[in-house]
């Protein structure tokens, strides 16, 4: 089946802060149990696409709603 087709918020990630950012490829990376490269540590890259699937993206933003405090 193809993955579905899922429409994009627009967000302005320069108002990111560096640290958020960071903590959120720790969360990924540690999933992944690898470090991530540049090319996949970017804003358009997707779970699906660096080899997580539906269960491993839950378990991330669960550890994202977790550290930051929402859900």
């Amino acid at each position: 089946f193809p993955p579905p087709v899922v429409e994009r918020a627009d967000y302005d990630l320069s108002k990111v802060k560096p640290e958020t950012k960071a903590a959120v490829a720790q969360f990924v990376e540690d999933k992944l149990k690898r470090p991530l490269s540049a090319e996949e540590n970017a804003p358009d890259t997707t779970f699906l696409q660096i080899g997580l699937d539906s269960l491993d993206a839950m378990d991330v933003a669960l550890s994202v709603e977790q550290r930051f405090g929402f859900s």
